[in-house]
This record gives structure tokens, sequence and C-alpha cells, in this order.
């Protein structure tokens, strides 16, 4: 396959593997919890009240990212709870960004206007 061959990891790559993976059928966009934490208590979700056992750390997502890309997988949502609750988002999406087009599903609590 032609998204094979090309080595480097562009966005021409990326959009190869999105054409391949829709052809076979394949899953091309997931969404990651990256956290539950989430600092809302909206009444139409309890991911506030839970108490998370534990987060996957960068590595661990790098490498998961790694698996599923072979899948297909393109495009991630990263998602919680709220992940500008994870003070390391930036590296998760950096992973991320390696083999897919990352984007985050947020409630826009932490954006600035600075």
């Amino acid at each position: 396959m032609l998204a094979e061959t090309i080595k480097e990891k562009t966005p021409f790559h990326k959009k190869l593997r999105l054409v391949s993976a829709y052809v076979k059928k394949n899953p091309v966009w997931l969404s990651w919890q990256v956290t539950y934490w989430c600092n809302y208590h909206c009444d139409f979700c309890d991911y506030w009240a839970e108490r998370p056992k534990g987060e996957a750390t960068v590595e661990e997502i790098a490498i998961a990212s790694k698996e599923i890309s072979k899948l297909g997988s393109i495009m991630i949502s990263m998602a919680g709870g709220e992940p500008f609750i994870r003070k390391d988002l930036h590296e998760i999406t950096s992973v991320l960004a390696e083999d897919h087009f990352p984007f985050v599903t947020t409630h826009g609590g932490f954006i600035r206007d600075e």
C-alpha cells in the first residue's frame, strides 16, 4: 500500500492512512478519555463524582497510540472529564500527533483571552 511506503509522518501520510482505513472499514476516529477528573459538576455526567484509580502516563499513551494507528485510526478526540486538568496535556498531544490528528473536547472553562 502506498501509505506504508511513505516513511515520514507527514499530513499527507496521515491522509493516505485515513483513506486506506475508510476503504477497509476500520475505525478512523476515536475518543480517548485522557482523564476522568473534572472541575464541573454537570447533571448529565458523574465523572466528577468518581475517584479514578489512575491515568495512563505519556509513555503508555505513546505506545498505545502506535498500536491503534496500525488499525487505521487517524483522528483522536482527547476528552474526559476535562482534559485541560492534566498538566501534561501538551506532551500527550505531541505523542498523539506523531500518528494522528488530535483534537480536544473540553468544557472550555480553562480557556482565557490572554
